[in-house]
């Protein structure tokens, strides 16, 4: 699989605060659910089918609840301050999840990224994956494109 066939479509931060500044993990949780189902509700009928498997770094299925769990403990328990969310797709087929893990830990190094979430979807026109993972420090502009220069453009 040669790198430069994946781009990253959209990076956005979250800042895992409520409005009175204490740690705060429902923004992602509804990022999370809108992820798994294409809605933002807390609560889903019988029939509403999961969009995809979550995989987590290693590439191991995570059922939906499993990976709610992981998230608010990374915010509550060990205080992370920031989620990414990262859109990776490319225009084309063929690639898995396996690559898209396989490139993010290419550049896990530069990022220090060591451990997320990511959900293929085949909804669109390109397969792409959503990605998430958290950090207890803000990755600035310059550092987040570097990093996206030497992953995804090599």
């Amino acid at each position: 699989m040669a790198k430069q066939l994946l781009a990253i479509v959209r990076g956005e931060r979250m800042a895992n605060k409520s409005a009175k500044g204490k740690p705060s993990y429902a923004q992602m949780k509804g990022l999370m659910n809108y992820i798994a189902y294409g809605r933002y509700e807390d609560r889903f009928d019988q029939e509403t089918q999961q969009r995809g498997l979550w995989l987590d770094h290693n590439g191991n299925p995570a059922a939906h609840e499993e990976t709610l769990h992981w998230a608010k403990e990374k915010v509550h328990r060990y205080s992370y301050e920031h989620t990414y969310q990262l859109l990776l797709s490319t225009r084309y087929g063929g690639l898995t999840a396996a690559d898209f893990s396989h490139v993010l830990q290419q550049g896990s190094e530069l990022s220090d990224m060591r451990e997320w979430r990511l959900m293929m979807h085949q909804d669109t026109q390109h397969r792409h994956a959503h990605v998430l993972f958290f950090r207890d420090k803000r990755l600035d502009k310059k550092s987040f494109l570097t990093w996206q220069t030497a992953v995804f453009c090599s």
